[in-house]
């Protein structure tokens, strides 16, 4: 146990960010169908967001675990999780900045549904970190909030193309990966870190 050693006084602040992160988005048959207007044969999804708004734009940055695959062909479903690109568009009104995309419905539209929610969530302004377009992008996010540098790395169980994954029989190279890309993220500058980890017994 680290010896306790007492605070300097008359720290002065430097900076502060407000960092939140919410979990699971997922979109069922019914919730899907609730945000469709067949008169004009489109999406809202507003409704959803309206009471959360107000604390999630409030923050300086948000973070959202982005459950799903953004169809590519205009084919929907739930189980597999396929959905408009409506779905982001309201993360991202409500003030979301960055969804987490390694998780085990990101490949439910296969690799042009996860190439579509990238360019999705890039599209409306949304940073992602989970998976990649190119092999060799980089495995996690550093961002520059309020002057400060937050590292986020995000991980699934599972076997996806370009997504940070573990193995649940071998977590010892789990822990070796993570931990380099965590070392690396604090070499560059990184004063924080987020590590999000999609696992666990369902229900």
């Amino acid at each position: 146990v680290s010896e306790y050693v007492e605070p300097e006084k008359n720290l002065q602040t430097v900076a502060i960010a407000s960092i939140g992160s919410s979990g699971d988005i997922l979109i069922h048959n019914a919730v899907r169908n609730s945000g469709y207007d067949s008169a004009t044969g489109t999406f809202d999804y507003s409704y959803a967001f309206q009471h959360l708004a107000p604390y999630v734009s409030g923050l300086d940055y948000a973070v959202v675990n982005a459950e799903f695959s953004v169809s590519a062909n205009g084919t929907y479903s739930s189980l597999p999780f396929r959905v408009p690109s409506e779905v982001v568009k309201a993360l991202a009104d409500c003030g979301y900045d960055m969804g987490t995309t390694a998780n085990n419905h990101i490949a439910d539209g296969g690799t042009a549904g996860m190439k579509q929610t990238m360019n999705t969530l890039t599209q409306f302004g949304m940073d992602y970190t989970g998976t990649r377009l190119n092999a060799e992008d980089s495995r996690y996010l550093i961002k520059e909030i309020n002057g400060i540098k937050v590292g986020f790395l995000n991980y699934s169980y599972g076997a996806y193309w370009n997504t940070n994954c573990f193995n649940e029989n071998n977590l010892d190279a789990f822990y070796t990966e993570a931990k380099g890309f965590i070392d690396n993220m604090r070499t560059e500058g990184a004063e924080f870190i987020y590590l999000y980890i999609h696992w666990g017994q369902e229900y």
